[in-house]
């Protein structure tokens, strides 16, 4: 069954019963935004999708993660390889036969690890981009030809070559470096980029038309959101049009979704937490919830997905939610307006330690929140270190250091004179860094 759901006017009529909500993001005109969101507590970040050209995996592992190198295709960013291995072209790069003999790159879409940079298969000491030389050190040895297209579907209109010079680990401290510069080689720039730089992310951003590093991504981001709503280029699985830009949903790599079909909404039923169909793939929501239709949007009706959340505490799993996504409504390009409702089917939680218990009971309240608010937490060896409050667009309103000595159990704060919207309120900690939604009246 198919519902129709004009783009001209959606009629959203808000409703509740127990663990049953419903809600909307707004992406804005032409999904210029991505939105990170909870399930458990709404809207988290909303971040501009064309902020950044490269992001480089912060990730400490023995596998892609460590190496992963990401693309952001729906800002205009192209990649092409090189045909020659090795970078000893670098001030003699050869560029004229690019668009007919160069293999063009994209980011894997169901995988956050396998970017545009590191698709291929690798076996040590073969890593893609580059090759296994030294403890700790993958060293480049590709040219790339990334190109910035003006227009979503255009051609580049302009280019730099890049080198992945080098992924380090030593000592405890991991880098990126690289370099790029204009084809002639003029303006070559040589950057490095350290991890520590984003504790608790999941990947640095890089801006290579304004020469910057972009830190977007929500704090504590392995569990402080669940899905996104975002653009990004799907794999189409058709030779002659392989990849194409879609806007839809992703979901982070500590969530498996399971997609049911089949039957009206209401009678699609909760799956058990170990259903082997729960799916690690990212875009499992996807985007085909949604098609286009003669003067609008035809939704699924009879489609639901069934999202699995694991909250970690280092490692270990302390808790895993499972709630049923449906959508509602579309408003296109106009405001990017994207309706749903969730429920929580079930929640099971895993024994830990006392002291791992104590970490994770963050109370916030009241909230909604119009002068003063206070935040709670337990401590007997967490030793939280800071307090801290971003705004939607990420921006820092506040932060409080914590000193050793200082005890800790309830901390009052004014917020009268924040705007209205939505924070969220960071607590960082010995064990990690936690977070909750903070509502301003």
């Amino acid at each position: 069954m198919k519902k129709f759901i004009s783009t001209l006017a959606i009629l959203v009529v808000a409703w509740h019963s127990y663990a049953q909500k419903a809600d909307s993001v707004l992406m804005g005109a032409d999904y210029e935004n991505e939105i990170y969101y909870k399930l458990s507590s709404g809207l988290v970040k909303a971040e501009a999708v064309q902020n950044w050209d490269l992001a480089f995996s912060t990730v400490a592992s023995l596998d892609e993660r460590f190496f992963a190198v990401r693309a952001n295709y729906s800002s205009g960013v192209r990649v092409y390889e090189y045909p020659k291995i090795g970078t000893s072209d670098w001030s003699t790069f050869d560029t004229s036969n690019w668009k007919t003999n160069w293999v063009q790159l994209y980011n894997a879409d169901s995988s956050w690890w396998f970017g545009a940079f590191n698709r291929e298969p690798y076996s040590h000491p073969s890593y893609s981009w580059g090759t296994y030389t030294n403890s700790g050190v993958i060293t480049g040895n590709r040219i790339y030809l990334v190109g910035f297209a003006p227009t979503a579907f255009g051609n580049p209109a302009s280019f730099k070559k890049l080198i992945i010079e080098e992924r380090k680990s030593s000592s405890g401290v991991r880098t990126w470096k690289f370099k790029y510069a204009d084809i002639d080689g003029s303006n070559e720039k040589t950057v490095t980029i350290e991890d520590k730089n984003y504790e608790g992310k999941t990947f640095a951003y890089f801006s290579l038309r304004d020469n910057k590093e972009v830190d977007r991504e929500p704090a504590n981001s392995v569990n402080s959101w669940d899905i996104t709503f975002t653009r990004y280029w799907a794999d189409l699985n058709n030779p002659s049009f392989p990849y194409y830009q879609v806007t839809g949903v992703l979901h982070n790599a500590n969530v498996k979704v399971l997609k049911a079909t089949g039957l009206p909404v209401k009678d699609l039923t909760k799956p058990t937490k170990n259903d082997p169909t729960f799916s690690h793939k990212i875009n499992t929501i996807g985007y085909n919830w949604k098609n286009s239709g003669p003067g609008g949007t035809i939704l699924e009706d009879s489609t639901a997905f069934f999202v699995k959340v694991d909250s970690t505490v280092g490692t270990k799993i302390v808790n895993t939610k499972i709630y049923k996504l449906w959508f509602t409504g579309f408003g296109g390009a106009a405001d990017g307006k994207v309706v749903f409702n969730t429920e929580l089917v079930d929640e099971v939680d895993n024994t830990v330690s006392v002291d791992e218990v104590e970490v994770v009971r963050l109370k916030v309240y009241p909230n909604p929140a119009r002068n003063q608010i206070t935040i709670t937490t337990l401590n007997n060896t967490a030793s939280p270190t800071a307090i801290s409050i971003y705004d939607i667009s990420g921006k820092q309103v506040y932060n409080y250091s914590i000193s050793n000595n200082q005890s800790w159990g309830v901390y009052t704060l004014d917020v009268s004179g924040f705007a209205k919207g939505v924070y969220t309120v960071s607590v960082s900690t010995s064990k990690g860094v936690f977070t909750k939604r903070l509502v301003k009246q």
